[in-house]
């Protein structure tokens, strides 16, 4: 162990300096993960509003095209309460995130965090638990671009020809964006991209007399519920799970944060976009469920029949492009 100026210590391990020193000594010295320097890319360029697009497009993509389904599972009403609860939830994880970082800015992933709050280990478990989130992520991603594909073309090329091709893009496209500047720009498109599809399936199922996917000639019982009665423990978990899954964008508040220009207006931001995500999960959730019932399909997209289903999947590309990305 070598003393240098100051109080700070190098220790040297497998010939590689590592600086020793408590987490408040390492925030005196570097303060901002990312410095606002002359020097490389802006990594601090992301506006108020971007962030606000951020947050939405990071919970409002993948998830709302599964939520209609929970409630067919669960029932009307346990449905939405528990979708009203994880939102309340997830908001004040949200709110905390912002405080957590304005006191340790230099974190940057949740791993980081699991640092000072489980030292080395909770590093290593939460940087895996977060990479294993983002890879089933943009799997779930890449899946629903091979469906989309699919319906487009209707041609022999299977899924697992688009999930050779999609990863192929994505990642060359991820590659050309280094900073969230760059996406913010991006995520404005994509926002409205996946509001639009979404709501061209509710107003589609709103406009049709039966469910498109109710066989024809046939008595049509929707069986919209209430309560749901006789659904296994494991259908539940896993509607309660999707549920979850379509607001467990937090890990990438971390980041999102560490990029604001103005730092302090990330509450501001995180209001706005779950805010946006809450009406529009709530609203569209419930108008699907309550209009198809038990012809639901998830993705939600193909509800409303399967023409319906390539223009709303055509409107919705942008934002399922940006979700493997981002």
């Amino acid at each position: 162990m070598t003393s240098v100026a100051g109080k700070r210590d190098i220790k040297r391990v497998d010939d590689v300096d590592f600086e020793v020193g408590s987490v408040e000594e390492k925030h005196q010295q570097h303060g901002n993960v990312f410095e606002q320097t002359e020097a490389g890319p802006n990594f601090r360029g992301v506006s108020t509003c971007g962030a606000a697009a951020l947050i939405i497009k990071s919970q409002f993509g993948l998830g709302v095209l599964g939520l209609p389904s929970t409630f067919q599972v669960l029932g009307f009403v346990p449905g939405l309460v528990s979708l009203c609860v994880l939102c309340c939830l997830i908001t004040w994880t949200g709110v905390v995130i912002g405080k957590f970082r304005l006191n340790h800015p230099e974190l940057h992933t949740v791993a980081d965090a699991g640092y000072i709050l489980f030292g080395r280990f909770g590093r290593e478990l939460m940087g895996v638990a977060q990479w294993l989130y983002y890879t089933l992520s943009y799997g779930s991603a890449l899946i629903t671009l091979s469906i989309a594909f699919n319906s487009f073309t209707n041609h022999a090329l299977c899924a697992t020809g688009w999930l050779g091709i999609w990863p192929a893009i994505c990642l060359g496209v991820g590659i050309a964006m280094r900073t969230m500047k760059v996406l913010q720009r991006s995520g404005y498109v994509a926002v409205l991209s996946i509001f639009a599809g979404v709501w061209v399936v509710s107003i589609a199922v709103l406009a049709q007399k039966t469910p498109a996917a109710a066989p024809a000639g046939e008595p049509i019982e929707t069986n919209v519920q209430a309560v749901a009665y006789g659904a296994s423990y494991s259908s539940i978990a896993a509607a309660v799970a999707t549920q979850f899954y379509s607001l467990a964008g937090t890990t990438s508040f971390y980041v999102v944060h560490a990029e604001m220009k103005d730092q302090t207006k990330y509450v501001r931001s995180l209001l706005l976009g779950q805010g946006f995500v809450v009406f529009n999960y709530l609203a569209n959730s419930c108008i699907v469920y309550a209009k198809v019932g038990d012809y639901v399909a998830s993705p939600a997209l193909a509800s409303a029949g399967p023409l319906i289903m390539k223009v709303s999947y055509g409107v919705a590309l942008p934002a399922l492009i940006f979700t493997a990305i981002f």
